[in-house]
């Protein structure tokens, strides 16, 4: 059976906030990993927010649905960011 266009649309969208999420998943490792040296971690933390930035951007200007990935992925920033600052400082 083949797909329809709302769900090629649907995996599209997967696909791009999957990839913005990585370099959030890379600080949070990063922040882990090496404790007491933080600027890998904050860097890798704020090119995820530079991904999420251009993600938005590139779904406005195709006038795409960024779908559910568009709220939950940068309410994950704010979180995750917060917690980072928390513990690391």
């Amino acid at each position: 059976m083949e797909e329809t266009n709302d769900q090629k649309q649907a995996k599209r969208t997967d696909t791009v906030w999957g990839f913005v999420t990585l370099p959030l998943l890379a600080a949070w490792i990063t922040f882990h990993l090496l404790p007491h040296n933080t600027a890998p971690g904050w860097i890798l933390y704020a090119t995820g927010a530079a991904g999420t930035v251009l993600a938005h951007g590139w779904f406005a200007l195709r006038r795409i649905s960024p779908g559910v990935g568009g709220v939950v992925v940068p309410l994950l920033h704010v979180l995750l960011g917060a917690l980072f600052w928390l513990t690391r400082t």
